[in-house]
């Protein structure tokens, strides 16, 4: 087995929106709600709030946080042959597609601000970069860079936010079959 496939994203990315958009009763109501909305907030957000240090010490240690206490959680779910009828081993199945999702995204926005926050303490440390970025770029591509990374740390925040709602609502539809 070769060690791409076992750290292969797709299966989990696609075991979450497939699941959702073919199974779901409102499948354009979750894209909006996972990818449309976060993304224009984080669009908008970011044209008015810059990253720095703080807010990206800040989510770095909070990312680093929700992994390490949900990394087991959806290794901790039933199996799906424990379900009581067909219904509930759907849910049981939609559940754990969405913890797994919830995880790798929160190991993807985990090392996405970790990236930014060694870029701000490289930078911190040598003003002299910020200078010559500034001496030999455009003067529009400094700017740039910080809005995108605030936009991308924004969206990456709102969609993981937006995610874990949809994982509380199985965990509650599932605690209200009696399942958990």
């Amino acid at each position: 087995m070769s060690i791409l496939r076992i750290v292969n994203p797709a299966p989990v990315i696609r075991g979450h929106y497939g699941t959702l958009w073919h199974d779901s009763q409102h499948p354009i109501g979750y894209m909006i709600t996972l990818i449309i909305i976060p993304l224009f907030l984080a669009v908008v957000i970011g044209q008015f709030l810059t990253v720095t240090w703080e807010i990206v010490g800040f989510l770095t240690v909070f990312y680093g946080a929700v992994l390490a206490l949900s990394a087991r959680s959806a290794f901790n779910i039933p199996n799906i042959g424990e379900a009581d009828g067909e219904r509930e081993a759907d849910a049981l199945q939609q559940l754990r597609r969405t913890a797994m999702y919830a995880v790798f995204l929160g190991l993807v926005s985990f090392l996405t601000s970790l990236i930014v926050a060694g870029s701000h303490f490289i930078v911190r440390q040598n003003p002299s970069i910020v200078e010559w970025a500034q001496a030999n770029l455009m003067t529009q591509v400094v700017p740039l860079v910080l809005t995108f990374t605030s936009t991308v740390l924004i969206f990456l925040l709102v969609h993981y936010l937006f995610t874990l709602g949809v994982l509380f609502r199985w965990l509650y539809l599932m605690g209200e079959a009696g399942s958990l």
